[in-house]
């Protein structure tokens, strides 16, 4: 039979390996995926916007660094109320490269009602953006909407 220290430090591994290598962030720390992601609304102008207005292009930014191989990235973006809204996905390979840039985008359709004005009430509040690596959780950001 096992001791009660043996039993104790077993369950304390089984905690350890099941917090660390099934978190959701897990696949970033055994790939050593290095990349800086953040939300904007221009391209050509790359500043960090965690507000955006109803109308706006809303991108999600990438920076990878030092990643060699083919990818395929894939975000879902929710909605406040927990709806998943789109899903936008991209193909890349990279041979040899320091940094890649890549960019998804999500641009809000207001929903046809009777009245125009009430058709952004879906949209206005904390959204998320889940990031998929290879098929693989690689992060959750959020943004915000206001009209």
């Amino acid at each position: 039979f096992l001791s009660y220290w043996q039993v104790l430090f077993s369950i304390f591994f089984l905690v350890i390996y099941f917090c660390f290598f099934l978190s959701p962030d897990a696949y970033s720390k055994r790939k050593n995926i290095k990349y800086k992601a953040i939300f904007t609304k221009y391209l050509n102008k790359k500043s960090q916007v965690k507000d955006f207005n109803c109308e706006d292009k809303i991108i999600l930014y990438f920076s990878w660094f030092d990643l060699k191989g083919n990818y395929s990235l894939k975000v879902n973006w929710y909605r406040p109320d927990g709806i998943l809204q789109e899903i936008t996905k991209t193909r890349f390979s990279v041979s040899t490269s320091k940094e890649l840039n890549t960019a998804l985008w999500l641009k809000l359709r207001k929903a046809k009602r009777l009245m125009p004005e009430s058709g952004w009430q879906d949209f206005i509040g904390k959204w998320n953006a889940e990031i998929y690596l290879n098929s693989e959780f690689l992060s959750q950001k959020s943004f915000y909407v206001i009209c």
